[in-house]
């Protein structure tokens, strides 16, 4: 067992093949969604691998699944759109080690098609707050293992791919871990390289999208979640040829939803 272990959900995977393409090069826990269960392991040149067949559905589901079956002191959240750089085990690992008191680190990554990628470009070694923590995605985020099991947090089920609302489980998830007082650092340090031309979950800022931001807002913030909304509504708002006030009444209705679990179609959960 190594020091790092790559914890990725992917669906529908039936060879190791793709392994390959994101350059992995240390431990894996893979969580695949398919039609069966299976548990396999396998030593390849590069790295040991967990394999994990599950029939269920929802990305928070299978990061969860991947950090139960987890062993290494370190852990890099992971999707298969990613590419890593040579060597970004020792970046990770080193990082932890020179800074025994951070719990959660977020490494910068290159993202492809994203018109927003500079906003989360990070330049220096900074604390993460509760103003600050909502940009960033899974595959940024690495965890210190004993941090995780001294405080059992776990990824949202309803929200993310596969789920009632179409994302957001990662920024939940660091949110919790606020909360339990971890902390949380960035680190300038590209680790990957990310394609964001195509996505499992975005499919641009439709009806669809602010609802279920909407419903992130809520169930992130559900004392001031009518507080905040202005901001949220600003930072999407802008990307959209939408009015404003037609965002507004969608994020709202997402809010008053998310408190029944009711998703955009109306189907309560």
């Amino acid at each position: 067992m190594g020091n790092l272990e790559v914890l990725l959900a992917t669906m529908k995977r039936k060879n190791l093949s793709f392994l390959d393409d994101m350059n992995i090069q240390s431990d894996i826990v893979v969580a695949n969604q398919d039609e069966i269960f299976e548990i396999q392991t396998f030593s390849l040149e590069s790295c040991n691998v967990k394999w994990i067949t599950t029939p269920t559905r929802g990305v928070g589901k299978n990061r969860n699944l991947s950090l139960a079956y987890s062993e290494a002191p370190f852990c890099l959240f992971s999707d298969d759109d990613v590419v890593y750089v040579d060597g970004y085990e020792k970046i990770i690992v080193d990082a932890f080690k020179n800074n025994p008191e951070v719990d959660i680190f977020i490494f910068d990554c290159k993202e492809i098609g994203n018109e927003r990628a500079e906003v989360r470009k990070i330049e220096k070694m900074k604390r993460v707050h509760i103003w600050n923590f909502s940009r960033y995605g899974a595959y940024r985020i690495a965890i210190r293992r004993s941090s995780w099991i001294r405080t059992s947090i776990f990824f949202s089920e309803r929200f993310g791919g596969g789920t009632l609302y179409g994302s957001g489980e990662d920024t939940l998830f660091l949110r919790e871990c606020l909360r339990k007082g971890m902390n949380i650092y960035t680190y300038p340090a590209d680790i990957a390289f990310v394609n964001q031309e195509q996505s499992t979950w975005f499919s641009g800022y439709n009806d669809k999208f602010f609802f279920d931001k909407g419903a992130l807002v809520g169930a992130l913030f559900p004392r001031t979640k009518y507080l905040l909304l202005g901001y949220f509504l600003l930072r999407f708002w802008r990307y959209s040829d939408k009015t404003f006030f037609k965002c507004l009444e969608l994020m709202r209705k997402g809010i008053n939803a998310e408190k029944n679990n009711i998703s955009f179609e109306g189907k309560k959960n």
